[in-house]
């Protein structure tokens, strides 16, 4: 009983310390060396022709969020209005990756969703890169 009490108070000394060390996290620096910016920099110019706004996302592509008790019939309906195309759905039942197939920006696309009840949030499907 008592080698139950010591790992009881082992395990909540460490449950402690470690939720201390977790909210005394440095903050990141703001500033980066100089050599390292200029190259990434240097990246980005490459990747994006003189110009032409380079973009952090698929053209083409968004992230629709429909409102809780959303119908299937109402998602339909929306899609044909905006002529969008369910790629995949994210999450069962409300988070879906959709194409546009007007050609229409993904901006204009966000902006129509916005006027519908049914429609919680749209962003662009973002791509994430590492360097």
């Amino acid at each position: 009983m008592r080698h139950m009490n010591i790992f009881q108070y082992l395990l909540i000394f460490l449950l402690t310390i470690s939720c201390a060390s977790e909210s005394e996290k440095p903050k990141e620096k703001s500033s980066r060396h100089p050599q390292v910016a200029e190259m990434q920099e240097k990246k980005q110019r490459e990747l994006a022709p003189l110009g032409i706004e380079r973009k952090d996302y698929k053209p083409g592509e968004i992230l629709v969020k429909f409102k809780d008790g959303t119908g299937i019939q109402a998602i339909e309906a929306i899609k044909r209005e905006l002529h969008l195309k369910t790629i995949r759905i994210i999450s069962r039942p409300n988070l879906y990756l959709m194409k546009i197939l007007d050609g229409s920006s993904v901006e204009t696309i966000m902006e129509r969703l916005q006027s519908f009840g049914e429609v919680a949030y749209s962003e662009p499907n973002y791509v994430r890169t590492t360097y």
